[in-house]
């Protein structure tokens, strides 16, 4: 189940939503870029927290690593990195203490069909046929 701040993210980026403030201390930005030639998208998720302490940062995508307060199994940001890898992607964090956080995940925008579909001849995503693209 869904947060009410994970669904309103959802929405912002199902709406196309490209930089919008979606509370007091959370800006979301969507975007694209080249590296290497080649287009990726980017969601960007960035507060106006305390910031991650600088001796966290290196270790931050570690199992078991936290910051103080933070519950739950300290699993989810190294699962999450695993993840963007799995897919040719990047999960990276940038933080300056006592003026917030800003994570990006970055995912390469060519290759975003889901398998099992049927692109088409040439290969382009044909209107109803279930594929998505960025």
């Amino acid at each position: 189940m869904l947060t009410k701040r994970q669904r309103e993210v959802v929405a912002l980026v199902a709406q196309g939503y490209t930089n919008q403030q979606i509370a007091d201390d959370l800006v979301l930005t969507v975007g694209t870029e080249e590296r290497d030639g080649r287009p990726w998208a980017v969601l960007g998720v960035a507060d106006r927290g305390p910031g991650i302490p600088p001796e966290l940062l290196p270790r931050l995508f570690d199992r078991f690593v936290a910051g103080t307060g933070s519950g739950g199994l300290r699993l989810g940001l190294y699962l999450a990195q695993g993840i963007a890898r799995a897919h040719g992607g990047e999960l990276t964090v940038h933080s300056t203490p006592g003026r917030g956080a800003r994570f990006d995940l970055a995912v390469p925008a060519e290759e975003l069909e889901p398998s099992g579909t049927d692109a088409g001849r040439d290969g382009a995503s044909q209107p109803g046929d279930g594929a998505a693209s960025v």
